[in-house]
């Protein structure tokens, strides 16, 4: 099980701790999309601050089939601008990826964008 980590800061904002209203955790159930007509599966997509930084973290089953990922983030959870972009592994089985930027205090909402090898594209659920 490899970890696939990249520091990408583009000197914007970085996040506060959010999560989806009425959600206790910030931690998200599997999310399933369709890369060439099968379901891949965005998993365990999470939050956290160490050391000044907001690490997202996330796996992708079928990962084979996903060419990367695109990291957005928004201040006010409608409109998401690039905050990073993530390779995938281009492994047969689930693997594991990690995306970390400077935080701030400043409120920010975050979401996945995959994007498959036939170009198709799915969003995980803003956290």
């Amino acid at each position: 099980m490899s970890i696939t980590t990249f520091y990408l800061s583009f000197l914007l904002l970085g996040a506060a701790g959010n999560h989806l209203p009425g959600h206790t955790g910030n931690d998200f159930p599997a999310q399933q999309v369709f890369c060439s007509g099968h379901t891949a599966t965005i998993e365990d997509f999470t939050t956290s601050f160490n050391n000044n930084k907001t690490l997202l973290s996330w796996s992708v089953s079928l990962n084979e089939k996903a060419d990367h990922i695109e990291v957005e983030r928004s201040v006010d959870g409608k409109s998401f601008s690039l905050a990073g972009l993530v390779l995938c592994s281009e492994k047969s089985a689930t693997d594991h990826y990690r995306f970390y930027e400077p935080a701030t205090k400043k409120k920010v909402y975050y979401r996945l964008r995959l994007v498959c090898n036939d170009h198709s594209v799915s969003y995980s659920d803003i956290i």
